[in-house]
């Protein structure tokens, strides 16, 4: 399939989920995923303005277990901001979303970090662009025996 919020669907469902293993952690890392696909839009109007880029790290960082919910929490306001201040400069819309990708990725909840990134970046990054993002972290392997297992 090369619909990545489809992918991102199937893996995120509530029935799938307890099936994977580190299902939080790969749905975070998805939501970096898909963000940084789309960050140079936001660096090249604003290449000074690392927020959205320290969003990104956080929450890798906080997917691996080196990073606090109190600074998670501190990287999404910030990479927020960075989006507002897009939105109130007039920027290029994808410029917005590249920032407000970026701030999604550091939602508390991992399956909403991730379908928050993808749906900001789909008027950015390709369909196939996420949907290989999806794989990557998402071997079929891996979801082929969480759904046999949500059968039985």
């Amino acid at each position: 399939c090369d619909r990545g919020d489809w992918l991102l669907w199937l893996v995120s469902h509530e029935d799938v989920t307890p099936h994977i293993p580190n299902s939080d952690r790969r749905l975070r890392l998805v939501a970096c995923g898909c963000a940084e696909a789309v960050l140079t839009v936001y660096e090249a109007a604003y290449p000074d303005d690392g927020r959205p880029r320290a969003a990104i790290e956080t929450a890798r960082r906080y997917a691996e277990g080196k990073a606090t919910i109190g600074e998670l929490g501190a990287a999404k306001s910030r990479a927020r901001d960075a989006a507002t201040y897009a939105y109130a400069a007039v920027a290029y819309a994808y410029v917005t979303d590249a920032a407000d990708a970026a701030a999604c990725t550091a939602s508390a909840v991992p399956r909403d970090a991730a379908v928050s990134a993808t749906a900001t970046v789909r008027d950015v990054a390709p369909d196939v662009q996420q949907a290989d993002i999806v794989r990557r972290h998402y071997p079929w392997a891996v979801v082929r025996r969480a759904l046999l297992l949500t059968r039985s």
